[in-house]
């Protein structure tokens, strides 16, 4: 699941950027929000329901900041 989050919040990362201490802190991250969905989780099911939403949620924020930098270049 830490995986899949990473790919939710960086889907095509290139070779060398698995090196970068970006994508280190991005995994920890991941880590910590899986550790914290398991947590509230009841069961198998809403796990992976807090899994996906909490996807979701981020990848609406980074949209959201994309989209900001956006409008500020123009």
């Amino acid at each position: 699941m830490v995986g899949k989050i990473v790919k939710g919040i960086f889907p095509n990362p290139y070779p060398a950027a698995m090196q970068d201490q970006r994508i280190k802190d991005l995994i920890s991250y991941a880590r910590k929000v899986e550790k914290e969905m398991f947590q509230l989780a009841t069961d198998k099911e809403d796990y992976y329901h807090l899994v996906v939403e909490r996807i979701y949620k981020i990848q609406k924020e980074l949209q959201e900041i994309r989209q900001k930098n956006l409008a500020l270049q123009h």
